[in-house]
């Protein structure tokens, strides 16, 4: 179960953007204590069961989902497909040269067979890898 997902430097994201399931510490209401429940593998820390990302257009919501499935593959495909060092093949926040040579990041946190798992992936830009 995903319990948290972060990405930078991912289209038209520059900037740390953090999707987390992990259960607000506002005012609970009805609505939420039926979408929420406690995790064994997690103490302390309530989790939801569903969640929406909304926002106007162009915000971004789109290409949060596409680091979320390419984070995704890259992990389905790591045993077979993908060796350490392989490119990632993504595309980094290109509106400012700062951020064209900066790495694309990912970072997971899921449940898996009861355990807490982090994962992180960071692909340098080709410039960084040539100068390096």
């Amino acid at each position: 179960m995903l319990v948290e997902f972060s990405v930078t430097n991912f289209r038209s994201i520059r900037d740390r953007q953090t999707l987390s399931l992990a259960k607000s510490k506002l005012k609970e209401s009805d609505a939420l204590r039926e979408n929420s429940f406690s995790s064994s593998s997690l103490s302390g820390v309530e989790l939801l069961r569903s969640c929406a990302v909304y926002g106007p257009n162009a915000a971004g919501k789109s290409n949060l989902l596409l680091a979320l499935r390419k984070m995704s593959r890259v992990i389905e495909g790591s045993a077979t497909e993908k060796r350490r060092g392989d490119a990632l093949s993504v595309l980094p926040f290109r509106l400012d040269a700062a951020s064209r040579d900066a790495p694309t990041e990912f970072e997971v946190v899921f449940i898996s067979q009861g355990c807490a798992i982090s994962m992180a992936l960071r692909q340098p830009t080709k410039e960084s890898l040539k100068s390096g």
